[in-house]
């Protein structure tokens, strides 16, 4: 969604790029919503391939930090925040 956002807004607005300790961290975060979530309404088939994460963490992992590196690389050096 970040290049569609950028695509509309563009250079000038604001962009909010949250991440974890680390990519384990986020699977288990991911694990544990997936459970109060309706599995076939929820977004994680459209976006992950997956209906749960459960036994497939390494593939979600890998995935979690592809998609922060390409973020990180699509937007312009001088953009990137300091972290906090």
């Amino acid at each position: 969604m970040y290049k569609l956002a950028f695509e509309k807004y563009g250079a000038s607005s604001r962009y909010i790029l949250t991440i974890r300790k680390d990519s384990r961290l986020w699977v288990e975060s991911l694990k544990r919503h997936s459970l109060y979530a309706h599995p076939i309404k929820h977004k994680n088939y459209r976006m992950f391939g997956r209906f749960y994460p459960h036994g497939f963490e390494n593939e979600h992992m890998a995935y979690y930090e592809r998609h922060i590196a390409e973020v990180v690389r699509f937007f312009p050096k001088e953009t990137h925040p300091i972290s906090c």
